[in-house]
């Protein structure tokens, strides 16, 4: 049995994970954690209500989130993690700089690192950075990306598990330690990503600590939500970074 700690992505929540942590924790008998990132309580806005903050008929802070930071996103990772040692942390897309700031940070706590179509940082880069999205325009951008990909699932209970996107975690710089550079890392790719392109996540494996010999890489034929699009490949590929060794 392994402590398993999922963590979701941008534009999402916790419940984006669908029915993976439940098959991962039934089936194969892990302890399983599913965090709910600060800020991410309130539903994605709408696209009318966007258009209305962008020409200032709006105020922004009435649709976008400004206040809740990466220090907080950390925070409640931590707490959910507790005393107990030896979690396995998987991340998805946003959620892979979260988990690698934790590992950077609380080292004596994290086994290994899963990374699931996800933001694999090198020191002081940030999601925006790693994914040119400086500005309002690419931000937004970004965002109607995640949606469209959610989109191509309805029917599958995606509206409950999209949300509000807060704007300053992606632009808070990753901070290398030794102790992240060797932690045991797997990287699941998904090939048909529509918002970390597969051409980004590969130059994310290349430029993360140790290069490209320092992450196990698997492939998926997914797009960004390998979850709905792949559940049983994406478990079975979850299990297999999890047993190796």
């Amino acid at each position: 049995m392994a402590n398993l700690m999922f963590v979701h992505g941008a534009g999402a929540n916790a419940k984006s994970w669908f029915t993976i942590p439940q098959e991962l924790a039934g089936k194969h008998g892990h302890h399983v954690e599913v965090v709910q990132l600060p800020g991410h309580d309130k539903p994605a806005p709408k696209a009318k209500d966007i258009f209305l903050a962008l020409v200032g008929l709006k105020p922004f802070k009435s649709v976008f989130d400004f206040d809740t930071t990466m220090s907080q996103y950390l925070a409640e990772v931590s707490k959910r993690m507790g005393q107990t040692d030896d979690w396995i942390l998987i991340g998805h897309s946003m959620g892979g700089m979260v988990i690698s700031q934790i590992a950077a940070s609380k080292p004596e706590s994290v086994a290994k690192l899963i990374y699931v179509a996800a933001i694999l940082p090198s020191d002081g880069k940030s999601v925006a950075s790693l994914l040119d999205l400086n500005g309002t325009v690419p931000f937004l951008g970004f965002l109607g990306r995640v949606r469209e990909e959610f989109e191509d699932h309805k029917g599958s209970g995606v509206d409950a598990a999209r949300s509000i996107q807060p704007f300053q975690p992606l632009n808070e710089p990753f901070r290398e330690t030794p102790a992240f550079a060797d932690k045991k890392r797997y990287y699941i790719r998904c090939d048909e990503d529509g918002v970390i392109l597969p051409e980004q996540q590969k130059a994310m494996i290349e430029g993360a600590a140790g290069g490209a010999a320092a992450t196990v890489v698997e492939h998926l034929d997914s797009d960004h939500l390998p979850q709905l699009s792949v559940p049983e490949k994406l478990v079975e590929a979850l299990q297999k970074a999890i047993d190796s060794a």
